[in-house]
């Protein structure tokens, strides 16, 4: 991590030519975005993990997850896929997990973190709901076959 915040610092640096201006507060509040957004992609594949229960290998899931996230959320910004889909992205957990944070620190407004962070909160409430709902099922499910 410490490696990625060195390259993606000096990145960003190279290309805006100077740090983005963020005082005390805002800079807590993109770290707190931040943390959020791992606690929502943990719990993701947290939810693949458990699928598990179900299927014999979730390898092929967390890849799949993994590309599109990587797709969606690092490769290509929301501001390059056509005006009908950015609405749909903005709502994404994509937007909260990977690009919220990054557009927080470039272009901090409290507004903006407000949005993001109440989005942030639903996607953590619905990946938990998902997550308990899977592990519940499972268990019972391999306790009733005892497998």
């Amino acid at each position: 991590m410490v490696v990625y915040c060195f390259l993606g610092l000096g990145t960003g640096l190279l290309f805006l030519q100077t740090f983005p201006n963020l005082s005390i507060l805002s800079f807590i509040a993109v770290i707190i975005t931040g943390i959020l957004a791992t606690v929502i992609n943990t719990l993701f594949l947290t939810c693949i993990g458990l699928l598990s229960f179900y299927i014999e290998d979730s390898n092929p899931l967390y890849w799949l997850y993994s590309k599109f996230i990587l797709i969606f959320g690092v490769l290509f910004p929301i501001e390059y896929f056509r005006k009908a889909i950015q609405p749909i992205l903005n709502f994404s957990p994509i937007f909260v997990m990977n690009y919220g944070s990054a557009k927080l620190f470039v272009d901090f407004t409290w507004l903006k973190f407000i949005e993001i962070f109440i989005g942030q909160l639903i996607y953590i409430l619905i990946a938990y709901t998902l997550c308990s709902l899977i592990y519940k099922k499972g268990v019972k499910n391999l306790n009733v076959k005892g497998d």
